[in-house]
């Protein structure tokens, strides 16, 4: 559980910092620094905990493009690739800290989909205040609820049923 708590306070310290520093050029050595953790736990993490890590680093990333994409949510800052830089760490450290989040909720799948549908789309609500996001879509907080929702659902599914994350 201490591993967990380390992670959640990581995660959330590192989010704020992140959106402070989005549009500023030190979130290179961010984004450098996150993929190097994500790498770093990577590397010592089972086959199936990567499986899971991957696909929500992917699933997660396509997901924001295609919002983006489509105008229901409009992210400001220095792209690499096809996202900005702050959002792609931030999926980074999301994919470094869910499976193990996600595993801690074992028989309460419905309590943390239902806990994503709101949180999911508050902490993209939240980014409006750093100036690195706009939701200019009226449907943006059903999109992104929905998503979160079954997003979580799923991947919960993949790790309590099938997979087994490594404590």
């Amino acid at each position: 559980m201490s591993n967990l708590l380390i992670r959640l306070i990581a995660f959330n310290f590192l989010w704020i910092l992140t959106a402070l520093m989005a549009k500023t050029d030190y979130v290179n050595y961010l984004l450098l620094g996150f993929f190097g953790l994500f790498l770093w736990d990577f590397r010592r993490a089972s086959l199936r905990l990567r499986f899971v890590s991957i696909l929500i680093l992917i699933i997660g990333c396509a997901f924001d493009f295609l919002c983006g994409r489509y105008s229901i949510i409009n992210f400001y800052g220095d792209d690499v690739f096809f996202l900005p830089k702050w959002l792609l760490a931030l999926w980074l450290l999301f994919a470094w800290v869910a499976p193990y989040l996600i595993s801690q909720f074992k028989d309460r799948r419905f309590v943390i989909s239902a806990l994503s549908s709101v949180f999911g789309p508050l902490s993209y609500y939240s980014g409006i205040s750093f100036g690195i996001v706009n939701i200019p879509n009226q449907s943006f907080f059903l999109i992104y609820g929905v998503f979160w929702g079954v997003f979580i659902y799923l991947i919960h599914s993949i790790i309590i049923s099938r997979l087994s994350v490594s404590k």
